[in-house]
C-alpha cells in the first residue's frame, strides 16, 4: 500500500476501497466537501485515471477548477495529457499502469498518513417530515454492510450516496451520465441474476423514488418469476422531487397519482411471503431496518415505505441546483 490519498468522482463511486484511511471523500470539484475539495485542489501532483467529464461526473464543470493545470496528469482510455504540456492519443492508461507500478519507488514517497482531511460528515438539511433523506442517509451510513450492493435510481438520493463512506467491497450502482428516470429496477433485477450465478452472498439494497418506480414497476414480476429478494427502500414524496427542485416546486406534472399502496405491491405481483413496512418516523425506520435488513432475511422480498417530504433533498442536491 502507498498510503497515497485518493479519491473518486461520482461515476467511481465504489471503486476504489473507501474503509482504508488514504481515502479522503469524493470529489467532485464545486460539489464536493470543502475539505476534500480544498485538499485536491492544493496538491502538487493529482493523477486523475479514466477522467470521463460530463456534467454530473465534473461537478457541473468544475472538476479541475483551482488545480493547476502543469500539476495535472489525465490518464484516459483514449489519451495521456501531461499537465499543460502535451496530450498523447491512441495511448490508454490501461497500458500505463502496470509499468507505473513496477517502477514506482515507494521508499521515495511521503509519509501521507496524516494527511489531515477529516471524514466526510452528512449534514442534515430541515425537513417538515420526521424523516428526511440525510437523515436516511445517516442511517443507511450504519447500516451497511461489507460486500452490498447499493443500487439508486435517477432520484435526489442518487446524489446523497456520494457522502456515504462506504465498507471494503462495497459496489454502488447509479446512471449519473443518462440520468434515466426509472433505469434501476430492470438494473437490480440484473444484477441479482449476476450476484446468484457468481453465487456471491450479497445484500442486494435499491433506493427507488416513487415516481421513479412507477415508470418499471412490472420489473417486480421478474424478480418474483426468478425468485429473487431485493431490500427496496421506496421514497414516497408523492412525486417527481428531483425534477421539482430543478423546474419549479408546483408545476403539477411533476405530481404523481397519490396513495399508492405500496405495502402491498408485492401482492399485485403475486409474491407469497415478501414483507413490508411503511415507516413516517426516525424510531420506526430504525426498527424497519433491523427487522428486514438483517442477511437473514436473504430469501424473501422486502419493501420499506419511507414518507418524505416533497421538496426534501439531500445538501449535495441543493448546492448543484443553487438552491
Amino acid at each position: 500500500m502507498t498510503n497515497i490519498p485518493n479519491s473518486s468522482t461520482a461515476m467511481g463511486k465504489s471503486i476504489l476501497d473507501e474503509s482504508q484511511a488514504s481515502y479522503i471523500g469524493d470529489y467532485i470539484g464545486d460539489e464536493s466537501a470543502p475539505q476534500v475539495a480544498e485538499y485536491v485542489r492544493s496538491a502538487d501532483l493529482v493523477l486523475h485515471f479514466g477522467d470521463y467529464y460530463n456534467e454530473i461526473n465534473s461537478g457541473h464543470n468544475s472538476l479541475y477548477k483551482g488545480i493547476n493545470p502543469d500539476n495535472l496528469i489525465l490518464l484516459n482510455p483514449e489519451y495521456i495529457s501531461l499537465g499543460s504540456r502535451s496530450k498523447i492519443f491512441y495511448e490508454s492508461f490501461l497500458d500505463i499502469v502496470p509499468q507505473l507500478l513496477v517502477s514506482l519507488d515507494q521508499s521515495q514517497l511521503p509519509d501521507f498518513s496524516n494527511h489531515g482531511v477529516a471524514p466526510v460528515e452528512i449534514k442534515e438539511v430541515p425537513s417538515p417530515k420526521p424523516i428526511s433523506q440525510t437523515l436516511l442517509l445517516n442511517k443507511l451510513q450504519k447500516f451497511l454492510k461489507p460486500n452490498d450492493v447499493l443500487i439508486s435510481d435517477t432520484c435526489s438520493i442518487m446524489f446523497g450516496t456520494q457522502e456515504l463512506r462506504l465498507p471494503k467491497d462495497v459496489k454502488v450502482i447509479g446512471q449519473h451520465f443518462y440520468l434515466s428516470i426509472g433505469m434501476a429496477l430492470p438494473c437490480s433485477f440484473g444484477v441479482s441474476v449476476a450476484l446468484r450465478e457468481m453465487n456471491f452472498k450479497s445484500r442486494l439494497i435499491l433506493l427507488e423514488g416513487d415516481g421513479s418506480a412507477q415508470m418499471t414497476i412490472q420489473e417486480l414480476a421478474n424478480f418474483n418469476r426468478h425468485g429473487l429478494n431485493p431490500l427496496i427502500f421506496l421514497l414516497n414524496n408523492n412525486g417527481y422531487t428531483v425534477e421539482r427542485v430543478i423546474k419549479g416546486p408546483t408545476r403539477d406534472y411533476n405530481d404523481i397519482m397519490p396513495n399508492w399502496k405500496w405495502t402491498k405491491i408485492f401482492d399485485v405481483f403475486g409474491y407469497e411471503n415478501a414483507k413490508c413496512l411503511k415507516v413516517g418516523t426516525s424510531e420506526e425506520l430504525d426498527v424497519a431496518m433491523e427487522k428486514l435488513g438483517d442477511s437473514d432475511e436473504l430469501d424473501v422480498a422486502r419493501l420499506i415505505e419511507v414518507e418524505l417530504a416533497p421538496l426534501d433533498v439531500p445538501k449535495r442536491f441543493h448546492a448543484m441546483c443553487n438552491c
